[in-house]
């Protein structure tokens, strides 16, 4: 393990709790059925299929794949993010259909076509070789297998002073709604370490078509991306929050 991929890790310890936290709210409410939905019109067929959730954080994936009857294996580089992802497979009765595994998205150490889909979010853009974990992907997927991502251009303010003022103004706005407003977004202020974020590739791409582009070059003949999701998939504030950074989804076939 390198020195920077030693602090991403620590660095997601530390932020376990809270997406714990985060994930047990979309679990609850009505968020859940609008994510299900997203990735019902876009897997493939089969009412059994393997599952990878790629970068699984707290499970939500896992959690939502396995409550549909399928087999779901997940890994992440972060313990304390397994052991959250466990915690909630056991609290949402599902632990039986989740294999956890600690592991490093640029190096799987799955089976070549091991599964019929791969699921993923908020991972990629932590990424040191993006492209090459989209390459792991597909090998790993069978032949007419499919991955969904879905990731945001989370870091684009700190580049872009005219993005960073609209986001000042969300920020605002919220503020008259009443919540405080974490302005770092998380990466400063709390003793962690997040040097490490200013340094990854992805900040300096236009996202998703560095996404689609790289996919294709790899050899996907179907790649789609859609960069306005359903209202809902978000509460309020983040809704809010991210105004101006939406969430998008990158969807491929092998």
């Amino acid at each position: 393990m390198n020195q920077t991929s030693q602090r991403i890790s620590k660095y997601w310890d530390g932020s376990s709790a809270g997406y714990s936290d985060i994930v047990q709210e979309e679990l609850n409410t009505a968020m859940r059925e609008v994510w299900l939905g997203l990735v019902e019109e876009n897997r493939p067929r089969g009412e059994h299929l393997s599952v990878l959730d790629a970068g699984c954080g707290p499970g939500f994936f896992s959690v939502l794949m396995a409550q549909n009857g399928h087999k779901i294996t997940a890994f992440d580089f972060s313990e304390d993010m397994l052991r959250a992802a466990k915690a909630n497979a056991e609290r949402y009765g599902v632990s039986g259909a989740i294999s956890f595994s600690r592991m490093d998205a640029q190096e799987l150490e799955y089976e070549d076509a091991s599964f019929d889909l791969i699921l993923s979010r908020n991972m990629t853009w932590t990424l040191q070789n993006p492209a090459k974990v989209y390459s792991e992907w597909l090998r790993v997927l069978r032949p007419g297998g499919k991955f969904i991502n879905f990731d945001a251009n989370w870091n684009r303010r700190y580049y872009d002073e005219g993005l960073r003022l609209l986001m000042e103004q969300d920020f605002q706005r919220l503020e008259t709604l009443g919540y405080h407003v974490d302005r770092t977004d998380g990466h400063t202020g709390d003793g962690r370490d997040d040097s490490w974020v200013m340094e990854l590739p992805l900040n300096h791409e236009a996202r998703p078509v560095w996404d689609v582009k790289t996919l294709f070059s790899l050899g996907c003949t179907d790649v789609r991306a859609v960069t306005r999701l359903p209202d809902g998939i978000m509460n309020e504030y983040y809704t809010n929050y991210y105004r101006h950074i939406p969430v998008f989804m990158v969807c491929a076939t092998k």
